[in-house]
Parts: structure tokens; sequence; C-alpha cells
């Protein structure tokens, strides 16, 4: 039941959204915030129609760079409160996070098949 009222949620501001962009097509005044919301809401429709494209619109969020920075650090961390201290940094953007560290773990996924596919690879006199 939650999950239909988001959508109809988001249809209706991505409703809003086109109504600003009309406001162009009118004549009326429009300005960089609408502007920014009309490109919003149409990435949105974008999103919704092709799947794919939510993990690209992700990535150019400003949240994207923190989250990858935060999961970088933490690796390099040298003791268990550093480790912390970036984890709740990754946690602080809660669901925003989700994609970044998705698209950590399929990287990682690739690097451990290229390396296996390598060490197949080579013959034993190497």
């Amino acid at each position: 039941m939650k999950n239909k009222k988001n959508k109809k949620g988001r249809k209706a501001k991505i409703a809003s959204k086109a109504s600003n962009a009309s406001k162009a097509s009118k004549g009326k005044e429009w300005g960089v915030n609408d502007f920014v919301d009309s490109v919003w809401g149409t990435m949105q429709e974008q999103a919704e129609r092709n799947k794919h494209l939510k993990m690209l619109h992700a990535k150019l969020e400003p949240e994207w760079n923190k989250v990858v920075q935060s999961v970088s650090q933490m690796l390099e961390a040298s003791n268990d409160a550093e480790v912390t201290k970036h984890v709740e940094e990754v946690c602080a953007h809660g669901e925003r996070a989700v994609r970044p560290l998705i698209d950590i773990v399929l990287k990682l996924k690739s690097a451990v098949e290229l390396f296996n596919k390598k060490s197949c690879d080579k013959t034993p006199n190497e």
C-alpha cells in the first residue's frame, strides 16, 4: 500500500515539474529553479522508463562521491575506530548509499573475475 502512495506522489511531483516547464512555453517568467525542476522531472521520467538510468542518475548526485570516498577511506583504515567512523559516514547517507555500494561490489566482482582469469591463463613455467 505504501509503495502505491509513493508512486502516486512521484507522479504528482513529475506532473508539477512538467507544469513548471509549461510556464516557459506560455511566455511566463522561467527562472533557474524552474529549469532545474524541469530537468529533474525529465530525469525521473527517464528513470521510470529505463531502470538502467537510475544508476547513471545516482552517479550524478553529490552523495555518490562522498559514499565512494568514505568506503575507500574505510578500506585503507588502520584501526577499528577509523573503520567505524567511515561506516557511520556511509550509513548517514541512508538509502542514497545503496547504489554506490552496489557499484563498488560489482567492480570488486569484476576485478576478482579478471584476476582469476589471468591466474588460470598463466602456465606453470611463468
